[in-house]
C-alpha cells in the first residue's frame, strides 16, 4: 500500500541552489551523524565561504550551532565520531533500552516508581547532562560557553543563528535568534532543540517550556525566506524523497519501537513543508539506510555510511546544479 502524503506537482520547478548563503538542517535524532559528510562536501566545492546564515531543528539544531561557532569538517568528524551515543540516555535513572526491550520491568515495584517520578516530576526521563557537557566543551574550543548568548554569538562571529523550538505553554514554534530572543543562552536552547517528549527533560526559560523543535517544524526551509530571497537557501532533510512520500512500515512490537514509530510519523507529517511551495528544488535528500532517529547504538560502520549518504547526496547536488543543462 502506497501512502500519498502531499503535493508533487512542483518538485523540480526551479535551478538547484549551488552557492546558498542559508543553511537549514533537518532533525532526525542519530541519523544527524550524516551532516559530516554533508559539511565535507560543502568545504570540498568551495561552498561554504558565502554561508552566512544557519538554522536547524534537533539533530539539525546541533549541526548549525557548531558550524557558527566556527567549527570545520574535520574537527566536527574527529569529535562526533569519538562519541559513544549511548550516553546520550545515560543519564536516566533507569535503562531505557532494556525497559523498551522488557516492558515487564514495569511490573517491579522500584522500577516504576522511578519511571512514573521522573515523567510526573520532570516530565523526562533524561535530563541531558552528558550531551549539554559534550556541547559546552564543544563551544569551549572555539572560546564559547554555555553563557553565550546569541546576542553575543552574532557579535563575535557576525554569522546569524536561528533555532527552531516547541513552545508548550503557548502551543506554538518559537525561533530564538539574535533579535527576537538576544539573551537566550545558545547552548540551553540547542539543549532544548533535541529535547524529545517523555524522554528528554524540557528546557524552561523565563516561565514557558521548551521541547524538541522537530514535533512541529522539522524541516525549517522557509524560515529566512522573509529576509531574503529563496534561492539564497539550501537545505539538507534526513530521508529520501521515497520515504517521505511512501514511508516504509516500521515494526512497533515494543515499548521503544513505539516511541520510534510515533516520533517518526510526526516528524514525516511535518517534513511534508519542503514539498510545499515546490521547495524540493533546494533541498538535498539524504537516504538513512533505514537508521531510526532513535538508533543511539550504531556501530562504526552505520555512522560511516550515515555519512557517506551525505556526502554523496551533497556532492551529486551541486555538481549537477553546476552542470549545464544542454
Amino acid at each position: 500500500m502506497k501512502y500519498y502524503l502531499c503535493r508533487t506537482d512542483a518538485l523540480e520547478n526551479e535551478n538547484p541552489v549551488t552557492t546558498p548563503k542559508n543553511l537549514v538542517f533537518s532533525g532526525g535524532g542519530i541519523k544527524g551523524i550524516a551532516y559530516l559528510g554533508v559539511v565535507k562536501a560543502l568545504e570540498e566545492l568551495g561552498v561554504m565561504q558565502e554561508v552566512r546564515r544557519y538554522s536547524g531543528a534537533s539533530a539539525g539544531m546541533i549541526i548549525a550551532s557548531l558550524l557558527a561557532i566556527g567549527m570545520k569538517g574535520k574537527e566536527l568528524y574527529r569529535h562526533m565520531m569519538a562519541v559513544d551515543y549511548k550516553n546520550f540516555l545515560e543519564e536516566s535513572r533507569v535503562n531505557i533500552e532494556e525497559l523498551a526491550d522488557n516492558p515487564k520491568m514495569l511490573l517491579e515495584p522500584m522500577t516504576s516508581a522511578l519511571v512514573l517520578y521522573d515523567e510526573v516530576a520532570y516530565r523526562g526521563l533524561c535530563d541531558g547532562s552528558y550531551f549539554t557537557k559534550w556541547l559546552i566543551y564543544m563551544f569551549r574550543r572555539k572560546g564559547f560557553d554555555d553563557k553565550t548568548t546569541y546576542r553575543q554569538l552574532y557579535e563575535a562571529t557576525g554569522k546569524e543563528l536561528y533555532c527552531v523550538l516547541c513552545n508548550l505553554n503557548y502551543g506554538k514554534t518559537v525561533i530564538a535568534n539574535h533579535v527576537d530572543t538576544p539573551n537566550m543562552p545558545v547552548v540551553a536552547s540547542v539543549r532544548a532543540s533535541m529535547s524529545i517528549p517523555f524522554i528528554y527533560r524540557p528546557f524552561e526559560w523565563e516561565k514557558d517550556i521548551y521541547v524538541d523543535g522537530g514535533t512541529m517544524y522539522n524541516y525549517p526551509i522557509e524560515i529566512f525566506d522573509e529576509a531574503c530571497p529563496a534561492d539564497n537557501t539550501l537545505g539538507f532533510i534526513l530521508s529520501s524523497k521515497d520515504d517521505i512520500l511512501t514511508p516504509s512500515r516500521r515494526e512497533d512490537k515494543n515499548l521503544w519501537q513505539h516511541i520510534a514509530c510515533t516520533y517518526e510519523a510526526i516528524r514525516n507529517v511535518a517534513n511534508e513543508y519542503c514539498f510545499r511551495g515546490g521547495n524540493a528544488y533546494r533541498t538535498v535528500f539524504i537516504d538513512h539506510k533505514h537508521i531510526s532517529t532513535l538508533d543511539f547504538d550504531l556501530t562504526y560502520e552505520e555512522k560511516e555510511l550515515l555519512i557517506k549518504e551525505g556526502y554523496q547526496a551533497t556532492y551529486k547536488y551541486i555538481i549537477n546544479g553546476k552542470t549545464p543543462v544542454v
